[in-house]
């Protein structure tokens, strides 16, 4: 497992400095506002290089099992949210729902966490 993770770490080190490159060179680029907290253009796309390296990872070292690609499923909707956000600007609603209807699909495909002794709880959470 150590192995996994610092493969998928490094991998991910390396993808976001080319792809934070390639948002400066090609000006892809989140300016200051007043309701941001950065003062500086900010690269933007950095999900490309963490979602490229998280699924490399999982593909070399997970095996394929139905649980985990409901997991990857419910990620890559997020991603791609994330994406077109960096991309168009979506208002944060759209993003809330997107994120419910991800975590929703989980819940309703059967995989939930037993966190608690209450299982209308665990589904909530």
């Amino acid at each position: 497992m150590f192995l996994a993770v610092t493969v998928t770490i490094l991998l991910s080190l390396s993808l976001t400095w080319v792809v934070r490159q390639l948002a400066r060179r090609y000006g892809v680029l989140a300016h200051p506002r007043r309701d941001r907290w950065h003062e500086h253009p900010t690269a933007l796309l950095g999900g490309i290089a963490i979602a490229g390296a998280f699924l490399l990872g999982l593909s070399f070292f997970l095996p394929a099992e139905l649980a985990v690609r409901r997991l990857v499923a419910g990620g890559l909707l997020l991603f791609l949210v994330g994406l077109i956000d960096d991309l168009v600007q979506i208002k944060p609603y759209i993003k809330l729902a997107a994120q419910l209807v991800a975590s929703s699909g989980l819940v309703f495909s059967g995989l939930v966490l037993t966190w608690t002794q209450m299982p209308l709880l665990d589904c909530a959470i």
